[in-house]
């Protein structure tokens, strides 16, 4: 594939300035998430014992969102105000019936939901088509059956 081809869904690839081609190699910066991951994953694996906050931080002219998910994900907060929010709300996403779920599932689940209302401006959801919501008339045709 060309320098000046997209992806292999064809969707445009910002290029790196000659300057930041110097600094951080000739790969392109990745437009969309998607791209970015793929990008990502098609690299050679890093040593078993490399610093990963240090290398996204090397990184993030390259995979930006990868670098924010990292520094979010490995890094200690500053203060204990955040994490209490954070365990505020676990009572509005868990709720009582969910009670059986493991902390590790919990803190997933508060995780990606910290993650999807940071990143939703990043993300270009223009192409995702939402599920319809059901009308009454539907409800009622389910109520017959």
């Amino acid at each position: 594939m060309g320098e000046s081809q997209g992806s292999e869904n064809n969707k445009p690839v910002k290029k790196l300035s000659s300057i930041e081609s110097e600094i951080f190699g000739a790969d392109a910066v990745a437009n969309d998430l998607n791209t970015e991951i793929e990008q990502y994953l098609s690299k050679p694996n890093q040593k078993r014992n490399c610093n990963i906050l240090y290398y996204s931080s090397q990184n993030r002219k390259i995979y930006p969102s990868l670098a924010t998910m990292a520094k979010c994900f490995l890094s200690n907060p500053a203060t204990s105000a955040a994490s209490e929010r954070v365990f505020s709300r676990s009572k509005t996403i868990i709720g009582l019936q969910r009670h059986s779920l493991s902390p590790a599932s919990i803190e997933h689940v508060l995780c990606v939901k910290e993650w999807y209302q940071s990143f939703a401006q990043m993300m270009d959801t223009s192409s995702v088509t939402l599920p319809a919501a059901p009308s009454d008339d539907d409800k009622s045709d389910k109520d017959e059956d």
